[in-house]
């Protein structure tokens, strides 16, 4: 059975770079919050490097001292309230390596990524049949449990090129990725891909 992991997301760590930056501008020590609050060395420590969410009472106890109010005081709560949902993982995630999970959390984030490749195709344009074939070529070790949680993640992660607010992608491809036959003697898997690649270069 695999444990469960605790893979910071973009939002925690945006929240805990902030609630750093709000205690150098206020001139605190962390030795100064804890004698100034209810907050343990540990628990301050393990907000401000995204290991954990932090309580309800403890943001709003950093808030008070650090004199944090109006509309920044209530995008740090909401920001708070959702820093450890993880509406892109699946429970077959777990089988996944932490950085690429950390990976598609930031670019679940993001608004412009820029992509480069000279091997493949990049993954937020792949098939799901290009993509099963080019992981297995890439990672002959992996198990076809590994192979099929791979590929639904790498299909997944396309919701971000056509969610209400689509990420801007912009990707470079060698001439040899479209020249590189993926799938063997299997000509159906190219002119699928090649076909999906004309519809998505229709999307806004």
């Amino acid at each position: 059975m695999v444990q469960k992991r605790n893979i910071p997301t973009v939002r925690l760590r945006r929240l805990a770079a902030e609630l750093r930056r709000l205690r150098a501008d206020g001139g605190f020590t962390r030795e100064e919050v804890t004698e100034r609050t209810a907050i343990t060395g540990t628990t301050l420590y393990r907000v401000e490097h995204a290991q954990t969410r932090p309580q309800r009472r403890t943001l709003i106890g950093l808030l008070d001292l650090y004199e944090v109010q109006g509309a920044q005081r209530d995008e740090l709560l909401a920001l708070a309230q959702r820093a450890s949902e993880l509406g892109w993982l699946r429970p077959y995630h777990e089988e996944l390596p932490d950085e690429y999970t950390s990976y598609i959390s930031f670019e679940s984030e993001a608004w412009e990524i820029r992509n480069s490749e000279s091997l493949f195709v990049p993954g937020l344009l792949q098939t799901e049949d290009y993509a099963r074939e080019a992981i297995r070529g890439t990672l002959p070790m992996t198990t076809a449990e590994e192979v099929e949680s791979r590929v639904r993640a790498r299909i997944e992660r396309q919701a971000v090129l056509s969610k209400e607010e689509p990420l801007r992608l912009r990707a470079v491809m060698d001439e040899a990725a479209l020249h590189r036959v993926v799938g063997g003697p299997d000509t159906e898997i190219m002119r699928a891909q090649m076909l999906h690649l004309t519809t998505v270069m229709q999307l806004p």
